[in-house]
């Protein structure tokens, strides 16, 4: 259990890296953003309901709909193991979608 929080709060430190980049941008979307696992991670299942969604990852499930955040998807659909620079995968970014 000890693991899992850990690497949900690395998650989550990484999001909050990336969000705060993001802010200091002069393009900011105030509905949408982007979340990166990490390489050791597995890829998510994301199973869409009609006005929700359901991930295998139980607690960034919950995390994610307690911030609001309505729809997720893959951020580029098709990628694979290959498609990585070091330690980023490409199949581990995901664009979450915030309600207005």
């Amino acid at each position: 259990m000890t693991s899992i929080l850990n690497k949900t709060a690395r998650l989550l430190f990484g999001a909050l890296l990336l969000f705060g980049s993001i802010l200091n941008s002069k393009d900011v979307s105030e509905s949408t953003f982007l979340f990166c696992l990490n390489s050791s991670d597995s890829v998510l299942s994301i199973e869409l309901e009609k006005e929700s969604f359901k991930l295998d990852n139980k607690e960034l499930n919950q995390i994610l709909h307690d911030i609001g955040v309505v729809t997720i998807q893959e951020w580029i659909p098709g990628a694979t193991e290959k498609d990585r620079h070091g330690d980023i995968y490409l199949n581990r970014i995901y664009r979450a979608f915030i309600d207005d």
